[in-house]
């Protein structure tokens, strides 16, 4: 009884089958890692550029009381009252129109976001506004944009 020893079946990968799984996972994990990295940055500033833009939009539509809510504790006790924030954004003729932030930073609960301004009498600008987290809230410290700036409150 001559048998042949059966052979056994090449289980084994080939070598560029190996390189492309190697490949392909670390292509996974590295979008992986990007898109966490990202979404933490993005949840880090969306709320505090969020605050910034929502000042500028109170700003814009006139509605004081909503802006002066969005001052910090300090700015609130500098305006005394809604009334002279909307007296002060009309005496520079300092109405925003539009606004785009180009740059936003938080560190320890304090931020700040810069870009530019388009005033709703035409002049383009560059803005300054600063933030702390007050109460769980962000809350605007300081902002500056053309001649107008907190300090004049």
């Amino acid at each position: 009884m001559n048998e042949k020893p059966k052979r056994k079946k090449n289980t084994s990968m080939s070598p560029i089958k190996v390189i492309a799984i190697g490949v392909g996972a670390l292509i996974v994990g590295c979008g992986a890692c990007f898109v966490i990295f990202f979404g933490v940055l993005y949840a880090a500033l969306s709320p505090m550029t969020g605050a910034a833009s929502d000042y500028l939009d109170a700003l814009r539509s006139e509605n004081y009381e909503v802006a002066f809510d969005y001052l910090s504790f300090n700015l609130k006790q500098a305006a005394d009252d809604p009334q002279r924030l909307g007296s002060l954004m009309l005496e520079y003729n300092a109405l925003p129109e539009s606004w785009n932030f180009s740059n936003q930073s938080v560190e320890n609960n304090t931020g700040q976001v810069s870009g530019g301004v388009q005033l709703k009498n035409g002049e383009s600008m560059s803005i300054l506004i600063r933030l702390q987290l007050e109460d769980e809230n962000w809350r605007v410290t300081y902002f500056e944009w053309g001649r107008f700036s907190s300090e004049d409150l």
